[in-house]
């Protein structure tokens, strides 16, 4: 596991000695200030991360001025913090900032103009401009399968979330073929035991049980099962819900036991501490 508490004193310690020989304006402490941003966001401090981040902005607009990739960069990884806070408007107004200065100056064609379009698809989609979300999604989509034909993770993530914008929708016949393709392409690149594997027969449960075929639905979430407690462990929130998904559609069909059992699965995921004797006390 990551000491992230450990990997920001030594980073700590390397911006006082970057700072004392550079100053704060040089590219080289710039970077401790982004690697500190970046520790802590994965800590979950996001509050923090962001006024890292922030000030890594700060000072490269005033060293390279708006529009430079370097500062897009930052306006994007701003746009994701926000995302995180679930800051919807300010995930958007940053994603725009960045869009706008990656057309300027690497054009439409570009890995990191179809990040931007990406990002703003999730977006709009959190929000519920559903369709507005699909044509920045498909436009990410068409960058991304020019560049990297089809067999790419970046084409893999953008049918994922072309696929998610479908289950908003309702359509739930594109939601599995775009969900399909996904999994096929990142089955074909990381094999059957990678989290995203998880990630994607998880999605196609979901998209099955939304169908009402909850025996396709729950073969599924047991195939991700698997995945995800040798790559996340038993003790996750991604585990935990994995088990409730598996233990909604177990009722659904009727199996009650087993939808409980999983319903107390899911609940010891996040209370470690919590047991079977505590199903069994009378209150």
């Amino acid at each position: 596991t990551c000491n992230f508490d450990q990997a920001l004193t030594y980073l700590d310690k390397v911006l006082a000695i970057r700072t004392q020989l550079f100053g704060e304006q040089h590219p080289d402490t710039v970077s401790v200030y982004y690697n500190i941003g970046m520790c802590q966001e994965r800590k979950g401090a996001i509050n923090e991360a962001l006024a890292c981040q922030q000030k890594v902005l700060d000072m490269r607009l005033q060293t390279f001025g708006k529009m430079n990739r370097c500062t897009a960069d930052s306006y994007l990884l701003i746009s994701n913090i926000y995302k995180i806070k679930g800051d919807f408007n300010f995930t958007i107004e940053y994603a725009q900032k960045a869009l706008h200065i990656y057309l300027k100056i690497v054009g439409e064609n570009h890995p990191n103009t179809a990040e931007a379009y990406d990002k703003l698809g999730s977006c709009y989609n959190a929000i519920g401009n559903n369709l507005l979300a699909l044509s920045y999604h498909q436009k990410a989509l068409a960058i991304r399968l020019s560049i990297s034909g089809e067999i790419h993770s970046s084409v893999a993530t953008s049918y994922n979330n072309i696929s998610i914008v479908y289950a908003s929708l309702k359509d739930t016949l594109n939601q599995i073929a775009y969900q399909q393709k996904s999994l096929d392409i990142r089955l074909e690149i990381f094999g059957e035991t990678h989290l995203l594997i998880a990630i994607n027969y998880n999605n196609l449960g979901t998209c099955y049980g939304n169908q009402g075929n909850y025996p396709l639905a729950i073969a599924y979430y047991q195939k991700a099962l698997p995945i995800l407690l040798q790559t996340t462990g038993k003790y996750s929130t991604t585990t935990a819900q994995l088990y409730s998904n598996l233990a909604n559609h177990l009722g659904k069909s009727a199996n009650y036991e087993q939808a409980f059992r999983h319903y107390q699965l899911a609940l010891q995921s996040v209370c470690p501490k919590f047991n079977d004797t505590h199903f069994n006390q009378t209150s």
